[in-house]
C-alpha cells in the first residue's frame, strides 16, 4: 500500500487549523485615490504576511480641460498624460473608465495609449482604438505594489466638425477602481475635465428697410473667424442661398427686386474654403416700404410671373389691359405709376404712352383699359392690402366697387382680358403684388 506524505509546511503546527479572521477597511485619499486596507491573523496553512493595503491613484486627467478653436491646428486637440499608480502593498488589477455627458460628446474623438515618452502636444492621426466619448471602452491592467503606468489621453475634433458644430460643451469623467482577487475592491473615484467650443455662426444679424423693393441684411463675424472664407445669405423659404459674400470686412448684402409692403426674413451661415457651413443664425426679417408715387411698378397676379400689360403695346384710348407673361426687358407696357390722390386712392398711369390711365368701360363698366385722363371716378382706384396676405393687394375701382380679376375672358386678339368683378375675400384671382421696376 502507498502512503501519501503531507508536504513539509513552512510553519510547523499541530493537526489543527486556526480560523481565518479577515476585516476590510476602505478609505479614499482625496478625489483620485482609491484605497483599501485589510488584516488577518496567521493560520496554520500560511506563513505569508497576512496584512496589506490596496491603494491606487490617478492624476493628470483634469488637464484635458480645453476650448476647441479652429486655429492653430493644435487648438483642435488636447493631450495629457494620465498616471495610474499603485500606492498599495500588494499587486492590483485596475480599471480606468472614461465617460462624458453633454451635446459635444459625440463630436469628440478619444484616444489613449500606454506611453514611456512624453505625450505629443498635437495628435494629428488616430491611433488604433480611437473612439468617441460615448461609449468609451475602459483601460485595464495589473500593477505591482508601488508601480505606475502612464497613458497618453488625447481628445480631438476634425476641422470640418469644428466648423459645423453648434456651441456646446461636455463634462468628461475618468473613474479609477482596483481589485485584488475576488474579494477585495476599491470603490470608484473620479477626476473631471470640461471641454467646449463656440459656434462659427455669424453674430448680430439685422435686417433693415431700404426702399419699397430692397432690404439690407447685415451681420458680424463669429468670435472664432480665422477659417471663415465667406458667408451665404438665405431668404426664408428658399433652399439655396440668394447671395454668397466673400468679403470678410463688408458684412452686408442688399436684397433687391422685392415686392412692395412685403415682409421678408433671412438667415446667414459662414462657410470655409472646403464648403463646410456653420450652423445658421436665427432668422430675422422686416418689410419693404409702401407704394412710392415716383416709381414705376409691375403688377403681378400674386405668386405668378403674369403681369398686367397694355395689349400689343397699342397706345390708343380704349386699349385693353391684359394678363401677359412678365417681361425681363422692353417692359414699358407693363410699367405703371400709382399717383396718390385723396386718402388711399390712386390714378394709375401708363409709362409707355403719355396721358393714358387705367379706366373701366364697356357694358356694366367691367372692361379694364387705358383712357385719356379725364378725372372721372372710373379712373380712381383703391389699392387695399389683403389681411394676412403679406404684400398682396386687391385693386378696387372707386366708382363701381368692383375688383380687378382674372377669369380667363379673352379679347378679340385672343389675350386674357383684365376685367372687374364683384370683390371676393380670399380670391386668388383678385390678389396682386407690386414690384418696383424703376
Amino acid at each position: 500500500m502507498m502512503t501519501a506524505t503531507r508536504p513539509t509546511r513552512s510553519i510547523r503546527s499541530p493537526k489543527r487549523m486556526l480560523t481565518l479572521a479577515l476585516a476590510l477597511f476602505l478609505t479614499l485619499a482625496g478625489t483620485s485615490v482609491a484605497q483599501a486596507t485589510w488584516t488577518a491573523k496567521p493560520s496554520t496553512l500560511s506563513a505569508s504576511v497576512a496584512a496589506g493595503t490596496l491603494s491606487v491613484k490617478q492624476s493628470g486627467f483634469s488637464a484635458l480641460a480645453h476650448v476647441y478653436l479652429s486655429s492653430p491646428a493644435s487648438a483642435l486637440s488636447a493631450t495629457t498624460p494620465v498616471t495610474v499608480k499603485n500606492n498599495g502593498s500588494v499587486p492590483a488589477q485596475y480599471t480606468l473608465a472614461f465617460a462624458a455627458s453633454g451635446g459635444l460628446a459625440s463630436a469628440i474623438t478619444v484616444q489613449a495609449w500606454v506611453s514611456t515618452v512624453p505625450c505629443p502636444v498635437n495628435v494629428s492621426a488616430a491611433v488604433p482604438g480611437a473612439q468617441n466619448w460615448t461609449p468609451t471602452a475602459p483601460l485595464t491592467g495589473t500593477l505591482a505594489a508601488g508601480a505606475s503606468t502612464v497613458y497618453c489621453v488625447s481628445t480631438s475634433i476634425t476641422p470640418a466638425l469644428r466648423f459645423t458644430s453648434a456651441s456646446g460643451s461636455l463634462n468628461a469623467t475618468s473613474t479609477l477602481s482596483a481589485t485584488v482577487g475576488k474579494n477585495w475592491a476599491t470603490t470608484g473615484n473620479s477626476d473631471t475635465a470640461t471641454q467646449s467650443l463656440t459656434s462659427m455662426t455669424p453674430l448680430s444679424l439685422a435686417v433693415t428697410t431700404l426702399t419699397d423693393h430692397s432690404l439690407t441684411v447685415s451681420w458680424k463675424a463669429p468670435a472664432d473667424a480665422s477659417t471663415v472664407a465667406g458667408y451665404q445669405v438665405y431668404r426664408v423659404g428658399t433652399s439655396t442661398p440668394i447671395a454668397t459674400v466673400t468679403s470678410l470686412t463688408a458684412l452686408s448684402y442688399v436684397d433687391t427686386g422685392l415686392n412692395v409692403g412685403t415682409s421678408y426674413s433671412y438667415y446667414v451661415v459662414a462657410i470655409d474654403s472646403n464648403g463646410n457651413a456653420s450652423p445658421a443664425t436665427a432668422s430675422i426679417g422686416t418689410s419693404t416700404s409702401g407704394i412710392s408715387g415716383s416709381a414705376w411698378y409691375k403688377v403681378k397676379i400674386a405668386g405668378t410671373e403674369t403681369c398686367i400689360d397694355g395689349e400689343k403695346e397699342l397706345t390708343a384710348s380704349g386699349t385693353l389691359l391684359i394678363f401677359f407673361g412678365c417681361k425681363a426687358t422692353s417692359f414699358d407696357n407693363q410699367a405703371w405709376q400709382f399717383v396718390l390722390g385723396s386718402g388711399t386712392n390712386y390714378t394709375i398711369r401708363a409709362k409707355y404712352v403719355t396721358n393714358r390711365y387705367w379706366d373701366l368701360t364697356g357694358t356694366g363698366n367691367v372692361n379694364a383699359d387705358i383712357q385719356t385722363f379725364d378725372g372721372s371716378s372710373s379712373q380712381i382706384w383703391s389699392v387695399v392690402p389683403i389681411t394676412g396676405g403679406n404684400g398682396t393687394f386687391t385693386i378696387k375701382n372707386v366708382q363701381t366697387n368692383k375688383c380687378l380679376d382674372n377669369v380667363n375672358t379673352l379679347t378679340a386678339q385672343g389675350d386674357i382680358q383684365v376685367v372687374a368683378k364683384t370683390c371676393i375675400v380670399g380670391s386668388a384671382t383678385q390678389a396682386f403684388t407690386l414690384t418696383n421696376v424703376g
